[in-house]
């Protein structure tokens, strides 16, 4: 489906791996590497508050590309709904676990809170969730027509924003470099 792209398949955004101790003892988490604080553009912040079935908290994040940090009090909603480039994840309240297509990621709330964060790039969504202790990709299929907006709902109840922040990723290849044997 990603006709005309340089390669056949593809890399995840570097991670940080290390120990962390857990009431089940060490186990390994997964962190996107500091640099892609470089890659930073525009930011995008949607006001705390109440999130519901309509409406969008970020109308202006229209990019492939981006970084989204969320901790939404999931309150009485059944489900978030995320809406990411013309795709859609469901996350399952009580469930606890995010469904994009075929995948199922558990993703636990803490305190009654979802907190996620999602890197998006042309054709990958990567989820890490729990302070990195779970990780997640999902394939993103190319957007058709005007369904290429990002975005949150609730559903089944009201839940409420207390952070969510996005910001536009620029590339990471070096101008005048196409990516397509550039000898590297």
């Amino acid at each position: 489906p990603f006709e005309g792209m340089p390669f056949q398949q593809m890399m995840n955004i570097p991670c940080e791996l290390s120990l962390r101790r857990t009431a089940f003892g060490l186990r390994l988490a997964r962190r996107p590497v500091a640099e892609i604080e470089r890659l930073r553009g525009r930011r995008h912040v949607a006001a705390p508050g109440p999130l519901g079935a309509s409406g969008n908290p970020l109308p202006e994040l229209r990019t492939a590309c981006f970084d989204l940090r969320a901790d939404i009090e999931v309150g009485t909603a059944t489900a978030l709904v995320w809406r990411v480039s013309g795709n859609v994840l469901v996350l399952d309240v009580s469930r606890q676990r995010l469904i994009a297509g075929k995948a199922i990621i558990p993703v636990p709330l803490c305190e009654g809170r979802a907190r996620l964060r999602l890197l998006a790039d042309r054709c990958l969504l990567e989820c890490f969730a729990d302070d990195g202790l779970v990780y997640g990709a999902v394939p993103l299929l190319p957007a058709v027509g005007n369904a290429a907006g990002n975005g949150v709902t609730a559903c089944g109840g009201e839940a409420r924003i207390r952070e969510l922040v996005a910001d536009e990723l620029v590339s990471a290849w070096m101008p005048g470099v196409s990516g397509q044997g550039a000898g590297r």
